[in-house]
């Protein structure tokens, strides 16, 4: 319950809700009246995963997941609620309480912008890391970090979301394991949650036949799809790991959506958004 306003006091308010100032004021006893709270805070969280910074279609996952963050502010702040996030990846970290109108949204936009300024995680940061430093260094740092970044994230979010609050976790999910499913069983507990899933269509299908060199920021092979049994044993991992996903959120109750890179946001929630409480 929030407060609305303070009124002349009539038989039968509750004397423990008395406006002593205002009744000093205007030497009337006045009550206060309250009304059940409209507004919820919507939280995002976004843990920037070097996993994060890759696509083969119209754009990384990473700025697609800035893009869902985006509409996803924008219509809480048009559903009236308090818009806040936690954005984090190697190295930096922000977070914006959940405030009420387009302030709260830029409040956001501003965090993401910030998670973006110092270029890709294979990018050495010489400022920090000194002016010999080669990329490799860099990937390294932001490897070793991705370990526990969804980790922290989490148990930060489980001190800070409020119950009855909308949590979003938007991210690609490639650093699920059973510490991640506890945190988000408790996280539950207290909040709405929607998992916003970014993938990119090679994640979900394997390229065209070909040899294709690919590389983590660290180390390089080739991907062999000209070999039908490396097909076939990648359609199955990418088939056995999204339905992993979706069979922890339906255990937890948590509503999923998939989007790939080259999907327009709008579109692909639609639907989820329509679910959240008004």
């Amino acid at each position: 319950m929030e407060y609305a306003e303070s009124r002349a006091y009539q038989a039968g308010d509750e004397i423990r809700h008395m406006d002593w100032r205002v009744t000093a004021r205007t030497a009337r006893p006045h009550t206060k009246q309250f009304h059940e709270e409209r507004e919820r805070p919507v939280m995002l969280l976004l843990p920037f995963s070097q996993s994060l910074f890759f696509g083969t279609r119209v754009r990384f996952k990473s700025v697609q997941t800035a893009r869902v963050a985006a509409v996803l502010a924008w219509k809480s702040c048009a559903l009236g609620h308090r818009v806040g996030a936690l954005c984090s990846r190697a190295g930096q970290h922000q977070e914006c309480k959940p405030t009420a109108g387009e302030r709260g949204v830029l409040d956001v936009l501003r965090a993401l912008a910030r998670m973006g300024r110092h270029g890709f995680p294979g990018e050495p940061d010489h400022d920090r890391l000194g002016p010999d430093a080669r990329p490799g260094d860099a990937a390294r740092e932001a490897t070793d970090d991705d370990a526990g970044l969804l980790t922290r994230t989490l148990e930060q979010a489980g001190r800070l979301i409020r119950p009855a609050s909308e949590v979003v976790l938007l991210c690609d999910w490639l650093q699920l394991d059973d510490t991640h499913q506890t945190l988000l069983g408790r996280l539950r507990e207290r909040a709405d949650l929607l998992l916003v899933q970014v993938a990119d269509p090679i994640e979900r299908q394997p390229p065209p036949a070909g040899r294709y060199p690919i590389t983590d920021g660290l180390h390089g092979c080739i991907l062999d799809t000209e070999d039908e049994a490396v097909n076939e044993a990648y359609k199955a991992l990418l088939e056995t790991r999204l339905e992993r996903t979706r069979g922890l959120c339906a255990r937890l109750g948590i509503r999923h959506v998939l989007i790939m890179t080259d999907d327009d946001p709008l579109l692909g929630l639609h639907g989820a958004v329509a679910d959240a409480r008004p």
